[in-house]
């Protein structure tokens, strides 16, 4: 950083957690708009069976994923560079 002519304001590192993604989605997109988009999904399962087969087989592909890969172990990193 010093080549760049930037200093070390701070270093930190968080890991991301499912509860707090969700809580600050809801923050950021609020509680109706999310509730109408899983009414329009409902309502879709239960009209179209082609959706319904879609969904099985994600559902089934995503718990074979779960077995030897964590989803949030290598989402939310990032490097922030900056000048105070």
């Amino acid at each position: 950083m010093k080549g760049a002519g930037l200093k070390e304001v701070s270093a930190a590192i968080f890991r991301p957690k499912a509860s707090s993604q969700f809580i600050g989605e809801i923050r950021r997109m609020g509680l109706p708009w999310i509730i109408k988009g899983w009414g329009r999904l409902f309502k879709a399962l239960f009209k179209d069976p082609k959706l319904r087969e879609g969904l099985r087989k994600l559902t089934y592909a995503a718990s074979d994923l779960r077995a030897g890969f964590n989803l949030f172990r290598y989402s939310g990193y990032g490097i922030y560079v900056g000048k105070k």
